[in-house]
């Protein structure tokens, strides 16, 4: 197992002697050395596109919030006669 992880890290030397458990342990270093990025970045991909699926979900939501939000803080600079028009006519138009 340790010799796995040293493997893992890259220390290839380790584990290379003149035995068949040598051959076998190159060869699974060489695959895993392929393999393993390939899958981390599969993974990485999956996780990217899922957020972004989920932020365009809810993008028209958050701009109506974002706005709302921005009415809210800013209706002071609305004078008062002018607010209370607004306020009347609403359902006219």
């Amino acid at each position: 197992m340790f010799q796995s992880y040293l493997a893992a890290i890259g220390q290839i030397d380790t584990f290379l002697d003149d035995t068949y458990t040598s051959f076998v342990s190159l060869i699974m270093f060489i695959i895993m050395t392929l393999v393993v990025p390939v899958t981390m970045l599969n993974l990485i991909i999956a996780i990217i596109g899922n957020t972004y699926n989920k932020v365009h979900e809810t993008e028209l939501q958050t701009l109506y919030k974002v706005r709302a939000e921005m009415c809210v803080e800013n209706v002071y600079l609305v004078p008062d006669q002018d607010r209370k028009e607004l306020w009347r006519n609403r359902f006219t138009q």
